[in-house]
């Protein structure tokens, strides 16, 4: 993982698979559970909600399927009804003046943690 320059934002909105924020600590701790290295996050709160984003809809919609299949989405091999899929299963997130991006993933996702204001 990369920790992005100056928590700069790259973009104004994002989409996630998932619907739900969780907390930046769990987002950690389950990070650190899949043997994947994390920023030393000890000056910033682990109560903020914090969420995986990416910055298009195709790459949300890819975490959506098993890791075996992600060729298939960075190629665009996907069905029609996967396609329609992405619609349902991928919600966009805007990105708010003070919101934190703190790392990215190398495969378009980054993590967004939102200060409680």
């Amino acid at each position: 993982m990369i920790q992005l320059s100056h928590g700069k934002c790259p973009f104004s909105a994002g989409y996630s698979s998932f619907p739900g924020w969780s907390t930046l600590g769990e987002i950690r701790k389950l990070e650190f559970e899949r043997g994947n290295e994390f920023p030393d996050i000890s000056h910033l709160d682990p109560a903020w909600p914090a969420k995986w984003i990416a910055e298009s809809k195709l790459v949300a919609y890819g975490y959506v399927l098993p890791a075996g299949e992600w060729g298939r989405v960075v190629h665009g091999d996907l069905t029609a009804n996967e396609r329609k899929d992405i619609k349902n299963a991928v919600s966009r997130i805007p990105i708010y003046r003070g919101d934190i991006f703190l790392i990215d993933d190398n495969d378009g996702g980054y993590l967004v943690v939102r200060p409680r204001r």
